[in-house]
C-alpha cells in the first residue's frame, strides 16, 4: 500500500507541475526537462517522465497535442533531468 500511495503522491506532483508548465506556454519537452521530482531521483527509469509529460499535455490541450511513439521514445533516450 505504502508503494501505491507513493506512486499517487509522485503523479500528483507530477500533474501539477505540468500544468504550471503547460499554463505558462512552455512545450512539453521542455517541461519534461525542467521538473524537478525531488524526492524520487531514487526511482529507475526516470526517463519515463518525458512519456508522462506528453499524456498530460495531450489531456491539457483536450487531445489535440499528440506525439508519435518513436519521437517519444526518442525524447526519452535523450533524456537528461534534473535530479
Amino acid at each position: 500500500k505504502a508503494g501505491v500511495r507513493r506512486f499517487k503522491a509522485y503523479m500528483e506532483t507530477l500533474k501539477r507541475e505540468a500544468r504550471q508548465r503547460f499554463d505558462a506556454g512552455m512545450n512539453w519537452l521542455d517541461a519534461a526537462e525542467d521538473i524537478l521530482l525531488e524526492g524520487y531521483a531514487d526511482w529507475i527509469d526516470g526517463e519515463r517522465i518525458v512519456a508522462n509529460v506528453a499524456a498530460l499535455y495531450r489531456e491539457f490541450s483536450g487531445g489535440k497535442e499528440r506525439h508519435e511513439t518513436p519521437e517519444l521514445f526518442a525524447a526519452m533516450g535523450r533524456f537528461r533531468g534534473r535530479r
